[in-house]
């Protein structure tokens, strides 16, 4: 049987939206991103790491990590960002493990991780089957834009992943996310089917 579902994809390709899709029918749901967000929260262990790391320059008025700020350094520079991975990778991925343990405690058989990085970070070892929110290029970066994001960082961004195309390439199933919700959604639900 198909345990773990490894939910991954590209900047702004849909992948939360999959994962929704996922938990919608059933399938409890790991969202990396969300970890991300709690770990880098003033007074844990990983803020006061990046804080170090990085310097003052990067935390906001009331001393919160400046998100968006360190979001431009580390998609601008390849080393900046091997060294927040370095720092923040680890702490991810034993809550990942953390509430993976939790979820099959409470009885549950299957599960999706949504993993931005999976490919990149070898995380595909580690489920069963890959599922890929899958959009084009110029989705992406119509969405980063929409975000706020100029076209020079949405370049960086994207380009600082494995492409999609490469990552469709290599999954057991790929979700076109250009398509209307609801379609999505009975694709996912056929898909589960199957993996039954």
């Amino acid at each position: 049987m198909i345990r773990v579902i490894g939910v991954t994809g590209g900047i702004a390709s849909g992948k939360s939206t999959l994962l929704g899709l996922l938990r919608r029918e059933g399938v409890p749901g790991i969202d990396s991103d969300r970890i991300v967000h709690r770990l880098l929260r003033r007074g844990t262990a990983v803020y006061s790491d990046v804080a170090a790391a990085f310097g003052e320059a990067y935390l906001g008025a009331r001393g919160e990590i400046d998100r968006r700020k360190l979001g431009r350094t580390v998609f601008a520079s390849r080393a900046a960002r091997r060294k927040l991975e370095r720092i923040v990778h680890p702490a991810v991925f034993a809550q990942i493990a953390e509430e993976a343990g939790r979820l099959r405690r409470r009885g549950h058989r299957r599960m999706a991780v949504d993993v931005p990085l999976l490919f990149e970070t070898r995380a595909d070892e580690g489920v069963d089957v890959v599922a890929v929110a899958h959009v084009p290029r110029a989705v992406q970066v119509r969405r980063l834009l929409a975000r706020g994001h100029t076209r020079a960082e949405a370049t960086a961004r994207i380009g600082s992943q494995l492409s999609l195309d490469w990552k469709r390439r290599r999954a057991d199933k790929v979700f076109d996310m250009t398509k209307p919700i609801n379609q999505v959604r009975q694709e996912v639900r056929a898909w589960l089917k199957q993996l039954s």
